[in-house]
């Protein structure tokens, strides 16, 4: 591989992360594919949790608000494949602050998150710096601060394509509610 190629490469990569779609966690199923997509990944994050001996069990309501927070993450995650800019990246703050007025919860979603990691249905970038002549980009690239950006894995789209979701008509199985997304309440200093 050329030095030059392996520079390009990495300034593409950097442009996706750093043009990274917001994750709100607000996408919904509307395919049945789209449920078995979301039913698989739940049996396996169950399993993934089963072996992992998880102290406290969710029960009830808990178990429901646990499959939205997944439903809504892998929703994010399965829409952003097809922004050609942002290469199927996301960003999602994972400060407790960022989940002040979300319908979310952070232990929901960074259990998910873990959880989609350790099965490898999931990447995430490292945190974003200032762009510099170190990352081959340059300077004038804006960055969107600290959010830690994830990208879903062929294994992921693998698990996709065999719960029958189009990889090409991702619109067709996944949406986001309508409305605004809640807004982040920033510290007034």
């Amino acid at each position: 591989m050329s030095t030059r190629f392996a520079q390009t490469e990495a300034q593409e990569r950097a442009r996706a992360i750093a043009n990274a779609v917001y994750a709100d966690c607000r996408s919904r199923c509307v395919s049945d594919a789209g449920r078995r997509l979301v039913n698989a990944v739940l049996a396996a994050l169950k399993g993934s949790e089963a072996t992992t001996a998880r102290k406290y069990a969710r029960r009830g309501k808990q178990i429901t608000a646990f499959a939205k927070s997944v439903e809504g993450f892998v929703g994010d995650l399965m829409l952003a494949r097809t922004n050609a800019a942002a290469d199927g990246w996301v960003s999602r703050p994972l400060h407790h602050r960022s989940f002040t007025s979300s319908q979310i919860t952070r232990a929901h979603l960074g259990a998910a998150i873990a959880g989609l990691e350790s099965l490898g249905l999931i990447e995430r970038a490292p945190l974003v710096r200032s762009f510099g002549a170190d990352l081959f980009v340059s300077a004038n690239m804006r960055s969107k601060g600290g959010d830690t950006r994830f990208r879903s894995t062929l294994k992921l789209a693998a698990m996709a394509q065999d719960a029958g979701v189009d990889l090409g008509a991702l619109a067709d199985h996944f949406r986001r509610l309508q409305g605004s997304a809640p807004r982040l309440r920033r510290r007034v200093q």
